[in-house]
Order: C-alpha cells, then sequence, then structure tokens
C-alpha cells in the first residue's frame, strides 16, 4: 500500500513539473534532428509572453499625393536595416529602382540607376537588407546581385550563373539562393529549390524545395497554390512550403540542420473568393481541359507563409481569419521552436504570398484599403 502511494505520488509531481510543456512535445527524426511537435493552443512558459499589443508608428498611404509624389507606388518589396530606415523596390519609380525612407516615413533617397552597367539594375525580383545595413538586390534582368550601402552607394556586383529569385549575404560569407528551374519529373512543371551557396554563388546543398504542379498532366488540378517561403535570422535560415504541411526546417548559417517546427493545425474550408480567382485564371478558351481538372481540397493549407526576426523568433501567417476584415491569426514560435502565442494581424496575402517583416522590436506589413489602394504600416510590438 505504501509502495503505491509513493509511486501515484511521483506520477502527480511529474504530472506537475510537465504541465506547462503538454502542448509541446520534443523527438528526434531518424537523421538526429530534434523535432518540436507544437499543439493547436499556444503554451504559457514561465517569463515567456502572454500577450502582443501592435502600437502603430507609421503609415505610407499610396493614396496620397505627397506619397504618390515620391514614387513609391508598390510597396510589398520591401527591407528595413537597424535604424529603423525602409528601402522599396519599384517597378516604376522613375530612373531609380530603390526608394529610401527613414522610420518616421519621409523619403530621403533614390538610388540604383536603371540601365546594365556596374551598378545599375533592370529588374529586382528580390531585396534583402543585410545585418551589415548594405541593401542586395537580385537583379535578374542583368544576372547579378548588386550591393549597395545604406546611403545608397554601389558597393559591388556578384554575377549569377542563372536567373535566381533571390539572393541573400549571410554574415559568414555565404549566401542563401532560391531558385526556380525546370522540373522532369512526372506531373511537375517547376521546382523550386532553397540552398546554401559559397561566396562564388555555386551551390553547397540544398536545404528544401517546393513545385508547382503541371497542369497539362494529370487528372486533376488541385486547386490552391505551392507558396513557398524562407526567412533569414542572425543565426538561422527558416524554410517552408505549403505542400509538407505545417512543418518548418531550421538550419544554421552552415546549412546543418537545427530541427524541424511542427505544429497541428484545423484547415480552413476553402473560401469561395479563392475558387473564383484561381478559375479565374484559366477562363480562356484555351484552358477549358485544365479547367475542367481543377479541383478543390476540403480546406487550405496551413500556412500563407513566415517571417523571423533577428532574435530567430518565427512569425507564421495562417488562413485563419481575425474578427476585424483583412486579418489574420499570426501563430508566434519562439526561439526553441515552441509555439508560444497566437495574435490576428491585418497583412495583405495573395498568391504571391504575404508582405510581412519584423526587425528592431517592429512590425512592418502591407496592408490593403477598402478603395484598393495599399498602405505601408509600422508597428511598435510591445510584449507582455
Amino acid at each position: 500500500m505504501r509502495k503505491a502511494i509513493i509511486a501515484a505520488m511521483v506520477i502527480l509531481a511529474l504530472t506537475a513539473c510537465q504541465s506547462k510543456e503538454a502542448q509541446v512535445q520534443k523527438t528526434v527524426d531518424e537523421n538526429g534532428v530534434e523535432v518540436v511537435l507544437n499543439r493547436l493552443e499556444p503554451v504559457r512558459l514561465k517569463g515567456g509572453p502572454t500577450s502582443l499589443e501592435l502600437e502603430e508608428e507609421m503609415t505610407l498611404d499610396t493614396e496620397k499625393d505627397e506619397v504618390a509624389a515620391t514614387g513609391l507606388a508598390d510597396v510589398g518589396n520591401f527591407g528595413v536595416d537597424s535604424s529603423g530606415s525602409i528601402y522599396f523596390a519599384l517597378l516604376k519609380a522613375g530612373d531609380q529602382a530603390i526608394l529610401k525612407f527613414d522610420r518616421q516615413g519621409r523619403h530621403v533617397a533614390s538610388f540604383g540607376r536603371r540601365g546594365q552597367g556596374p551598378g545599375e539594375i533592370q529588374s529586382v525580383s528580390a531585396l534583402f537588407v543585410t545585418e551589415r545595413n548594405e541593401v542586395a538586390l537580385t537583379d535578374g534582368g542583368n544576372n547579378r546581385l548588386t550591393i549597395f550601402d545604406a546611403d545608397g552607394n554601389w558597393l559591388r556586383d556578384v554575377p549569377m550563373t542563372t536567373s535566381f529569385i533571390a539572393v541573400v549575404p549571410l554574415p559568414n560569407g555565404r549566401y542563401f539562393l532560391w531558385d526556380r528551374i525546370p522540373s522532369e519529373r512526372p506531373g511537375v512543371l517547376l521546382e523550386f529549390p532553397m540552398m546554401l551557396a559559397g561566396p562564388d554563388l555555386k551551390t553547397i546543398k540544398t536545404l528544401d524545395s517546393g513545385i508547382i504542379e503541371n497542369p497539362m498532366e494529370g487528372e486533376q488540378l488541385r486547386g490552391t497554390y505551392h507558396l513557398q517561403s524562407w526567412s533569414v535570422s542572425t543565426e538561422k535560415l527558416f524554410t517552408g512550403h505549403q505542400d509538407r504541411g505545417y512543418d518548418i526546417f531550421v538550419h544554421d548559417l552552415e546549412g546543418r540542420p537545427v530541427r524541424k517546427i511542427r505544429k497541428e493545425y484545423k484547415p480552413v474550408p476553402v473560401p469561395e473568393i479563392h475558387k473564383k480567382e484561381f478559375l479565374a485564371q484559366f477562363e480562356s478558351p484555351q484552358f477549358r481541359d485544365i479547367i475542367r481538372k481543377v479541383h478543390f481540397p476540403d480546406g487550405m493549407p496551413p500556412f500563407v507563409g513566415f517571417t523571423s526576426d533577428e532574435n530567430g523568433l518565427l512569425y507564421v501567417m495562417t488562413y485563419e481569419s481575425g474578427a476585424e476584415p483583412g486579418e489574420y491569426a499570426f501563430d508566434i514560435f519562439n526561439a526553441e521552436g515552441v509555439f508560444v502565442l497566437r495574435k490576428p494581424i491585418k497583412v495583405f496575402q495573395n498568391f504571391m504570398g504575404m508582405s510581412a517583416r519584423v526587425r528592431n522590436g517592429r512590425f512592418y506589413c502591407v496592408q490593403e484599403k477598402e478603395s484598393g489602394f495599399k498602405e505601408f504600416k509600422v508597428f511598435r510590438m510591445n510584449w507582455n
């Protein structure tokens, strides 16, 4: 009897110690990589956050004449430096490809003259601001990465052997690459490998890869987009894509796997507006055979996309709507991959993904007005 009582007390003690971790489980996969399994609800860790409030600090409204006069018409491709200055890459900005605004929203510089010479720009598929506050532009038109300092002075060009979608300089002298290549796999049109490369942009290893189905093959075409997502923090690389489910890979800057972040989720029913927009791609008569193949699943993918801050916190935008129009629930994970908070935030998203970044304790995002014009907003993040 006494042994039974002692055993019961031990079990109760262990249960009490583990209750705070009841919604997260850590395992190791067949390759020895840590897998963090998160449940539907966030875990309340001792000393961890219980809420997040966003305090608006600045807005750039593209509908206003004074903003339009700067040439700022498209606010989706942007980066932020350590001082809070914001850089926008534009296709329609006069002779300059990049517009710089300070943290108060004042236009302070334009640079990146259009052309084919050294330091000149043809097109920008990605903009990234490094830890050293260098502005790196992936220029597929000139097949190179062009790098400026924070004042817009040209520093160097790095030739690309192919037109990568994004080339991101890392603090250790290596590069993160995101590519798009035709696929030889049956039923697959394009592959999107995410890779680690050396200083010469030659691939060291592939970290992850997503796909787009070939609509001309097969008997069915799934009616959702195949969005890939990646993010770079000070010490970590995050990659994921919708076809794998809620499963995000984490690597260090040397390409070594650190962990996998997994989370349970309840699929959101496919909205009628999504169905309408997806089918609209194939309205032309030549696509009538494709449109007959389209079928919509029972639910949307687990997430739209994600971004990380410099400290390795991960912010995942889901398809779950918030209380206000345009709001979506963000799942927030700490630096150890534990789901600690859910926060509804209004962020613009479409078939290309989401438009949001986190840096300097600020949340930077694009929102859409009822008029259809876009606003760029900066919020101070107040944790409690």
